[in-house]
């Protein structure tokens, strides 16, 4: 889904396309009326939604490393049962979500560098802690991506040793 929002002063807006389990913990933070949400200012509720999103990419790619260790586990056995088409699904989710968390790391870095006065001081260390989740959330996004991508040129290979057994006994049936 696509997130937008707008910051002044007072109030943060927020625009998504519809309900969402993402924003549930923050939500219920500020239902119980704990912790710094209600006492800190728009600024603070942003970060902590840009966080909560950050969270569920962060949980997204931790499904998907177990995932790919398994499909990876499944290759590695003397039958596997695994296709190219599933190799190249993981390809494709693998980039989607490379491609999605990537954009929230450069938000981060003009956050923390801009001088708006609607950015308080206390909030810079939030912002280099979301920016190191963000950091570490693309560096996970980009190992998935080359795991898979060796994925693939293992099953090739495996692919092309089989062939050439099979050439062999073909040859010498003939």
């Amino acid at each position: 889904q696509h997130f937008s929002l707008i910051l002044t002063d007072r109030v943060l807006i927020t625009f998504h396309e519809a309900p969402s389990e993402v924003f549930a913990p923050v939500l219920q933070r500020l239902r119980d009326g704990k912790g710094r949400l209600r006492s800190r200012g728009p600024d603070y509720l942003m970060w902590a939604l840009l966080d909560a999103i950050l969270d569920y990419y962060l949980a997204a790619l931790g499904r998907m490393e177990e995932k790919v260790a398994a499909h990876d586990e499944e290759l590695t056995k003397p039958n596997p049962d695994i296709s190219l088409a599933d190799i190249h699904g993981l390809r494709a989710a693998t980039h989607f979500l490379y491609r999605t968390v990537r954009p929230m790391r450069e938000l981060v870095v003009t956050l923390q560098h801009s001088e708006s006065d609607l950015l308080t001081r206390t909030l810079l260390p939030f912002l280099r802690d979301l920016y190191d989740h963000s950091w570490h959330a693309i560096e996970t996004a980009d190992h998935l991506r080359e795991a898979v991508t060796a994925m693939r040129e293992y099953h090739q290979a495996v692919l092309a040793q089989r062939m050439n057994e099979v050439m062999k006994v073909l040859t010498a049936l003939s």
